[in-house]
């Protein structure tokens, strides 16, 4: 929210801004409403395109007035850092933000201690987990351990049961070989008694072994379900146990993924985060920081750098500081700003595009310290001061009464002074620091104290009327000399291209004249080629024995088609010429007009970009719309008939085809009498032809409509000087505005 003070100083100021551009929009419309009054519109569309030159600069101050407007700040007193790419502006900022209390680092270090509280919460957690995690293993050990035992009971006793059932069954075998050998008929009756009890006693001794063998085979199988279901109680045991072991590795894995976030998210709230990191254009956005401390309100803008990929970062800076009351320009070196060649601007020419606008510029030599030790000599020594007073002169020549001097302080010392909780990369170096001095010589020896002094000297909200002020008469200044330079630069074309039209005119007039000698020759010729077309058919039809009668209808045949040949012949000449050889000749007197005249007028400088935010290329004046006039006459050349020379043309031969062929001997040698009667009719038809063409005058009508082709672009030329006296008059009208309402600023 603004305060009542800002609330009323902006409302002034708005007025002051809706004041000008309606003015100056009032202005460009009273030029408008004049050209309508012209009344060729070739002139009229050329007026067009020359105020539209001059509403250009009108709408640049315009614009360049509506930025303002939108990024003038009226409540805090604001500061931009500015400078070179890695100079230390966002060190600087950090160490104050930091030594000031600024609260949104006291936010971020209010977070960074609740990150540290929920890192030590959540690593309790994980030494518990962790502690019934090695309980659960031992109890899961000795399951696996119990369960190993029980498969090889099984697997033994199982073996126990298949030893016995083989054993059983040798001895089967053995009894069931035994008495298939014995025979009773073979054994003596004595023996017979014997042999029967003995093989009484192997059926018996087997049917004990298969009853013995039954319930060996019921037992093993009874043990084996046993044993089974012990197995199975034992592994879902074991299963059940490593589900709770996976559960609880999960949970150890989400307790140190939140950690790992956590961690992610602790470094955000870090010191230094906004400090470079040694890459060019590392900040690429402005960023503003709001303080307050000694009861002083005000905000500091940390600004892209100045070198480096500036294209991407132009808008941000300009925006940046067309929102500042006042300018720290930081840099590395004492010495003054490097000057640019032709090619390319230097860091100084930046320095005046950049904050020719500003009210109060200071120059803060940042001194580059990366070793404690070098803290024991005072920043300032007599070997920096001669730098520093040449440093301070080429600011002044630049910014003028606007340059307020220069301060030193060394950042990266006072930024490890201040930092409670510093990125990583920074910790061993805060560490050496600190070894050598205490925070608060730090703090003393680095000038930080000093500045933040100074800073809090300068922030005085009555001085943001005289910056905001100080702004808006610069884009009207800046207007002002684009303007002169523009009128100036129309003078001196105006004199070169004038000369270049007398010339111009003069080559149009000696290529009128010779396409003007090149139409009389060719109609010169038209009846002699009618007439020779005409006697070389009719003499190779004699030669062919022709008839008398065929030769009277031949004659009139030729003669007609001889006709329309040369017709089409010499208009076909004339067009041919004229696309050829008169339209490439005023062509290229165009183009040397245009060229030479682009090259005069590229001179006009209508750079006519006020702000220095997104300055563009300068705008030159061509002469598009003057020689797209020659160009669309000299293209509607190409199409030339003499449609109205034609006709007479055609009159003329269509007359004298009339005229038949005269048969007057009948007696002498036929062809030699052919001939001499074709000689004859011709000779008398060409005498028709000549009289009828000299009648109807067909030759002057063709020179007449050719005489006219270039009138349209010897007037277009003739309008080139005119154009640019009253484009000078409008330009002049345009200045004496501006630099009145640039008057009237300074009086407030």
């Amino acid at each position: 929210m603004y305060s009542a003070h800002g609330i009323d100083l902006k409302t002034q100021f708005l007025h002051i801004y809706q004041d000008i551009t309606k003015k100056l929009t009032q202005l460009v419309k009273t030029f408008q409403t004049e050209i309508v009054a012209i009344r060729d519109e070739d002139l009229r569309n050329e007026a067009k395109k020359k105020i539209s030159e001059i509403d250009g600069l009108r709408k640049e101050v315009d614009k360049s007035i509506k930025q303002l407007e939108q990024n003038s700040e009226w409540s805090n007193f604001t500061i931009a850092f500015y400078g070179e790419t890695n100079a230390g502006k966002s060190t600087i900022i950090e160490s104050l933000r930091l030594l000031l209390g600024e609260e949104g680092k006291k936010r971020e270090h209010q977070k960074h201690e609740q990150g540290i509280a929920t890192i030590t919460y959540l690593n309790e957690q994980i030494a518990q987990k962790e502690q019934s995690f090695a309980q659960m293993n031992c109890n899961l050990q000795e399951l696996n351990l119990n369960h190993k035992v029980l498969i090889q009971q099984t697997e033994q006793m199982q073996e126990d049961y298949n030893t016995q059932l083989q054993t059983l069954n040798l001895e089967k075998n053995s009894l069931e070989q035994k008495l298939k050998q014995g025979n009773i008929w073979r054994i003596p009756i004595l023996s017979i008694k014997r042999y029967l009890s003995q093989k009484k006693e192997c059926k018996q001794r087997l049917v004990e072994i298969a009853r013995q063998s039954v319930e060996l085979q019921e037992k093993k199988l009874q043990n084996h379900d046993i044993q089974f279901k012990k197995i199975d109680v034992s592994h879902k045991q074991i299963t059940q146990k490593q589900s709770r072991l996976k559960a609880v590795q999960r949970d150890i894995s989400v307790l140190k993924e939140q950690i790992e976030q956590e961690m992610v998210r602790l470094d955000k709230y870090k010191d230094g985060l906004i400090m470079s990191d040694g890459q060019q254009d590392f900040t690429r956005d402005t960023v503003a920081y709001y303080f307050h401390s000694k009861e002083k309100s005000f905000c500091l803008l940390d600004l892209p750098g100045i070198e480096g990929e500036e294209e991407k970062v132009s808008e941000e800076i300009f925006r940046g500081l067309k929102r500042s009351h006042a300018v720290f320009y930081i840099t590395r070196d004492y010495n003054p700003p490097q000057k640019g060649d032709e090619k390319s601007g230097g860091v100084l020419e930046k320095i005046q595009n950049h904050l020719g606008d500003q009210a109060m510029v200071y120059t803060i030599c940042n001194c580059s310290i990366t070793d404690a030790e070098d803290l024991n000599e005072p920043l300032q020594n007599p070997k920096c001061e001669r730098a520093l007073d040449e440093l301070d002169q080429a600011m002044i020549k630049s910014l003028g009464k606007h340059y307020a001097g220069h301060l030193l302080l060394s950042a990266l010392p006072a930024f490890l002074a201040s930092a409670k909780y510093p990125r990583k990369e920074m910790v061993r170096k805060q560490q050496k620091f600190l070894k050598v001095f205490s925070a608060s010589e730090l703090l003393c020896r680095s000038g930080i104290n000093m500045f933040a002094d100074k800073l809090l000297e300068l922030a005085d909200p009555s001085k943001i009327k005289e910056s905001n002020l100080l702004k808006i008469e610069y884009i009207l200044h800046k207007a002002i000399e684009a303007g002169k330079q523009y009128r100036e630069s129309l003078i001196k074309v105006y004199e070169q291209t004038a000369s270049l039209v007398k010339g111009a005119k003069k080559d149009v007039s000696k290529s009128t004249n010779e396409f003007e000698s090149y139409v009389t020759g060719v109609f010169g010729g038209i009846v002699n080629n009618i007439i020779a077309y005409t006697r070389k058919r009719c003499y190779d039809d004699i030669d062919k024995g022709i008839k008398d009668s065929l030769l009277q209808e031949n004659f009139k045949k030729y003669l007609s088609s001889g006709r329309m040949l040369e017709k089409k012949k010499t208009k076909q000449e004339i067009e041919n010429y004229a696309k050829e050889a008169y339209q490439p000749q005023l062509s290229q007197i165009l183009k040397r007009l245009e060229l030479h005249a682009n090259d005069f007028s590229s001179r006009i400088n209508c750079n006519l970009s006020v702000h220095s935010g997104d300055a563009e290329k300068p705008k030159h004046w061509t002469w598009e719309q003057t020689f797209k006039v020659g160009r669309i006459i000299l293209g509607a050349g190409l199409a030339i008939t003499f449609n109205a020379s034609w006709l007479a043309v055609a009159a003329v031969i269509g007359a004298i085809a009339k005229l038949g062929l005269i048969i007057y001997d009948l007696f002498h040698d036929k062809k030699k009498r052919q001939r001499d009667s074709i000689d004859k009719s011709l000779k008398k038809n060409k005498q028709s032809m000549e009289q009828e063409m000299a009648k109807t005058n067909a030759l002057q009508q063709v020179l007449d409509e050719v005489i006219e082709q270039p009138k349209p672009i010897l007037i277009a030329l003739d309008n080139i000087t005119g154009v640019l006296e009253q484009q000078q008059i409008r330009i002049t009208q345009l200045i004496d505005f501006m630099e009145a309402q640039c008057q009237n600023l300074r009086r407030m």
